[in-house]
C-alpha cells in the first residue's frame, strides 16, 4: 500500500464529447484501492488548470498531479509541474487525445501507481 501519499487531479468537467461521472468514480476508486489519498479539483475556465497545478506544486504535499481532460489541459497543468519536483500523469478524457496517443497511453482509465 501507498499509505499517506496524496495526489491531485485537475479534470476538465467538459473536455471531448462531454461530462461523464463515472470518471470521477473510477478515479475515487482506484486510488482507494491504491491506498492514496487523492484530492479532485475541477476547472472552470480557460487557464484554471494552471493555477491549480501551480498551486499543487506550491503546497508541495502532493506526489502526483494528474491532468484529467484532453490535450488543453494537459498543457495547462504541464506549465505549472513543468519545473517542481512533482510527478506528472495523463488521464486522457478529450475528444481527440493526440498527446496521450502519441505518448502511447492508454485511452481506457487503469491506474497503475509505483
Amino acid at each position: 500500500m501507498n499509505e499517506n501519499k496524496k495526489v491531485l487531479f485537475i479534470i476538465n468537467k467538459y473536455s471531448g464529447t462531454g461530462y461523464r461521472s463515472q470518471v470521477e468514480g473510477a478515479i475515487l476508486s482506484q486510488c482507494y484501492q491504491l491506498g492514496l489519498e487523492a484530492t479532485l479539483e475541477f476547472t472552470k475556465s480557460r487557464g484554471h488548470a494552471t493555477e491549480l497545478a501551480h498551486q499543487g506544486t506550491l503546497d508541495k504535499k502532493y506526489e502526483t498531479i494528474f491532468a484529467v481532460g484532453g490535450d488543453g489541459t494537459v498543457n495547462e497543468v504541464a506549465k505549472a509541474v513543468v519545473h517542481s519536483n512533482q510527478v506528472m500523469g495523463i488521464l486522457p478524457c478529450g475528444s481527440g487525445n493526440g498527446l496521450a496517443r502519441h505518448l502511447g497511453i492508454p485511452m481506457k482509465i487503469k491506474m497503475h501507481y509505483p
